[in-house]
């Protein structure tokens, strides 16, 4: 039982992880789009 747990959480802060390094990435290839544009 304490595996399986374990590696659901695990897998959450993976999710977590790459939610917030994709909204990361989105942010600055949006802040390059503005730059390129102006």
């Amino acid at each position: 039982m304490g595996s399986s747990t374990t590696r659901n959480l695990a897998i959450r802060r993976l999710r977590l992880a790459s939610v917030s390094g994709i909204s990361v990435i989105n942010g600055a290839v949006a802040e390059w789009l503005k730059a390129a544009v102006c």
